[in-house]
């Protein structure tokens, strides 16, 4: 492993001299038992091939039909095959790819698991006119079904990974996510609050109109308790849930300016502000208490 990790460092500055190694890169990331020794194997012998297209996608696509035995060492070919198929669409390595994404959920090892449904979503994100379920005209909800299990984990850890997944998949396919909503709404009660405010922010972006309300009341409960980065992602998904239900602007703007008054940052305050003036520009309905809010907010200022 040292070795390995030397040549990564040696290939920034004599190059040459690292490729001669490639057949025993090679060997070591096809043979070895030892996981870190493939681990690092793996990730020289792409550094080495990177700048070949073809070459890299010759590697990715053979070590994709074989079963590497080290699961870190697979959690980086995944993320390899995911770069690959994000970086063009070619369909000689697409299909060979995409079936091996599929079957590491299968895999004996969680982390591989949860790295492909992660992929298999990040190739959704980047697929938004993709019909259904389907991402690259395969059907994902194997991944998801994934995800779902794992936002059900006793392992913190395991449920913040899947509910951080669902959460940035939702801004872009909020259907596909919706569909773990059951199992979603648990998690607002979650002790840890990161994992909380994810699964929260994350229902804002796929509920339907009549959680709207029931959604402001437990956002309401723990504002409180989370860092200003968490506060001004709920405000933005507020935000957009208010431009998708107009009909419960009163609602959503009222939680908006009632943060206006609470202690925060320059920058969350900033985000509430921008949020409503963009609610008054988009809803016509809403100027009136919007334009309220602001001066009652601009009466409170020092």
């Amino acid at each position: 492993s040292s070795a390995l990790v030397c040549g990564m460092h040696l290939l920034r500055t004599v190059p040459e001299t690292v490729r001669r190694w490639v057949n025993e890169v090679q060997t070591k990331c096809d043979n070895s038992s030892h996981s870190m020794v493939q681990f690092h194997a793996l990730a020289l012998i792409y550094n080495i091939k990177k700048a070949d297209r073809l070459a890299l996608h010759k590697v990715v696509t053979s070590l994709a039909k074989s079963q590497l035995k080290s699961p870190v060492a697979e959690c980086l070919l995944v993320r390899y095959a995911a770069q690959a198929l994000m970086a063009e669409r070619e369909s000689s390595i697409e299909q060979t790819l995409m079936l091996y994404l599929d079957s590491c959920l299968r895999n004996k090892s969680s982390l591989v698991q949860y790295e492909a449904a992660r992929a298999l979503c990040q190739l959704a994100a980047l697929d938004p006119a993709g019909p259904g379920q389907k991402a690259f005209d395969f059907d994902i909800s194997p991944a998801i079904s994934a995800l779902q299990i794992s936002l059900m984990s006793d392992k913190p850890v395991a449920k913040f990974g899947a509910i951080r997944t669902l959460s940035v998949l939702a801004q872009t396919r909020p259907q596909i996510a919706a569909r773990c909503n059951d199992s979603m709404e648990p998690l607002l009660s979650d002790s840890n609050r990161n994992t909380a405010t994810l699964a929260l922010t994350t229902l804002l972006k796929t509920g339907h109109e009549a959680q709207v309300e029931k959604l402001v009341k437990q956002i309401t409960t723990f504002m409180s308790d989370i860092s200003d980065v968490f506060k001004i992602e709920v405000v933005r998904a507020v935000k957009a849930l208010c431009l998708q239900y107009p009909g419960k602007y009163k609602v959503l703007m009222g939680f908006l300016s009632s943060n206006l008054r609470e202690d925060g940052t320059a920058a969350f305050k900033t985000d509430i502000v921008d949020a409503l003036l963009l609610i008054i520009s988009r809803i016509p309905e809403a100027r009136e208490v919007g334009l309220l809010h602001l001066c009652e907010f601009i009466e409170d200022c020092e």
